[in-house]
């Protein structure tokens, strides 16, 4: 669009080099096993390995002034400059996970068990490459994409980043479903986490390595009013680490927080047929990273930690078949409340795309229904 005038460009105007491309490449093998110890107990293994390439080269004109000028009505782009880039990422993972599982009897009734051992390694490799941007009085309608030549991306790379780094976990949780009588059930379980985070910047020399153990607990608790009601209320934490770096090139510290849920459920019919839930969950989260729109010291995405971050609402739904046709979309209508946005809006679910309508702005509150 120009300074308030329309550009009547053709649709098949492309202001980028011809030689643009991206190229990607996945490969996945799997394996899993399961074995019957006997009629109680199971054995779980899963061993997947994933692998993947992916390489981005292009060049496009472009405004790079601090503010966005638009085009003038002879076809020139105020400020136009080349910006040529190329993203080279190459990663490896492997993840293994062992599960057991069992029930026994106590005190006159069953109850669950299960043991996790959950392992993996990932390694990636990451090489970026911005060449010099010149300003050019490029001119849209005249553009010669010819005036974009392909670089040499190995020779005179000032502003670059060459990064490797090595994330293995190490996982191990337990958990139980007991069963005091036929109504209440309660479900305590753990999983102890080991992370360790190794960095090498091939373009400054430095290396940097993070460990960190984190124990999350859950606790939930069910009670069956009726064969097809029930209460529930949940509680867990949230311990997550972080990838990205602030301005002092420093990891960021792990997202934290609490979660906590009450809720009611029921099945109207006993075979699926209506379902309805509603629920009241609150969220607490403290260092969630915000985008500081910058590179720091060592030519890396700057983010910040932000402070504590609240969510609490309402969560509704109804689900289940309308008719033999709809027995493969149970998802009929659901609505959720969150007091910390800023906007009413309508989502029509449907075979595609979900649509999105704007209703209002709101202070408190945020709506949704949807159909599918």
């Amino acid at each position: 669009m120009g300074n308030g005038f329309n550009l009547k460009l053709p649709t098949k105007t492309y202001l980028g080099a011809d030689w643009n491309r991206k190229k990607y490449k996945k490969a996945n093998v799997f394996a899993e096993l399961d074995y019957a110890i006997n009629d109680n107990w199971d054995f779980n293994s899963k061993l997947n390995y994933v692998h993947a390439e992916s390489d981005e080269q292009f060049a496009f004109i472009s405004n790079t002034s601090g503010k966005f000028t638009g085009v003038e009505k002879n076809g020139e782009l105020a400020g136009a400059s080349e910006n040529i880039q190329r993203y080279k990422n190459r990663g490896d993972n492997i993840a293994w996970q062992n599960t057991l599982s069992g029930k026994f009897n106590a005190f006159g009734q069953q109850h669950d068990l299960f043991f996790t051992h959950h392992s993996s390694r990932e390694k990636s490799d990451s090489h970026n490459v911005w060449k010099d941007r010149t300003a050019h009085p490029y001119n849209i309608y005249t553009f010669d994409w010819k005036t974009l030549t392909k670089p040499d991306w190995t020779n005179n790379n000032k502003d670059y980043t060459d990064t490797g780094r090595v994330i293995t976990t190490h996982a191990f949780s337990a958990g139980a479903r007991i069963n005091p009588t036929e109504q209440l059930h309660i479900l305590a379980a753990a999983r102890l986490t080991n992370w360790h985070y190794d960095s090498e910047n091939h373009k400054t020399g430095k290396d940097s390595k993070y460990s960190k153990n984190m124990l999350v607990p859950y606790l939930g608790i069910t009670y069956d009013l009726t064969p097809k009601h029930s209460v529930y209320a949940s509680y867990t934490t949230i311990d997550k680490p972080q990838t990205v770096r602030d301005m002092n090139n420093n990891l960021l510290k792990p997202i934290t927080g609490t979660n906590y849920e009450i809720g009611w459920k029921a099945d109207w019919f006993g075979n699926g047929e209506l379902n309805t839930a509603l629920s009241l969950f609150r969220i607490e989260q403290k260092n969630r990273p915000y985008d500081l729109d910058t590179r720091n010291s060592a030519g890396e995405w700057a983010y910040l930690a932000q402070g504590k971050i609240r969510s609490q609402g309402i969560d509704a739904e109804i689900s289940g078949s309308l008719t033999p046709d709809w027995m493969n979309r149970p998802k009929i209508i659901g609505g959720r409340m969150d007091w910390i946005r800023q906007l009413c809006l309508i989502r029509l679910f449907g075979d595609s795309t979900p649509l999105q309508i704007l209703l209002a702005e709101c202070s408190r509150w945020n709506s949704a229904v949807g159909a599918g």
